[in-house]
């Protein structure tokens, strides 16, 4: 099973902090996704991402049970997508995202990149 690179990965709080004060948002009914263009970053590398999984009272076991899902969706669909190119995200679950499977979430997911793609990140 391959992983979700290092590289490839938004760490430090700091850095989140600034995708989500300072970038795009967008939202689904389970998610919301922050998005921070390429061109104010300066770099031309593949997307970096970040997953937030708040507990909204739900058992270790289920939130990374979502976190996982959340981290496949992007590994497989998000880190090689042209509309993201040099950007960084930040994907925040809601509430909703607890009762969803996969396959939901991967659609809201692919949805909303669907969006960017169209409005060209505005």
């Amino acid at each position: 099973m391959a992983r979700f690179p290092r590289e490839r990965r938004i760490r430090r709080a700091a850095e989140i902090r600034a995708v989500v004060q300072g970038g795009q948002r967008y939202e689904s009914a389970s998610l919301r996704l922050h998005l921070v263009r390429a061109g104010l970053l300066g770099r031309d590398a593949g997307p970096r991402a970040a997953v937030i999984v708040p507990r909204f009272g739900h058992t270790a076991v289920e939130r990374n049970r979502v976190k996982r899902r959340l981290r496949e969706i992007v590994r497989l669909h998000f880190l090689e997508a042209p509309e993201l190119r040099g950007g960084d995200f930040v994907i925040r679950a809601r509430a909703g995202a607890y009762g969803r499977g996969y396959d939901h979430l991967r659609g809201e997911l692919l949805r909303v990149l669907e969006r960017i793609a169209s409005t060209g990140g505005t």
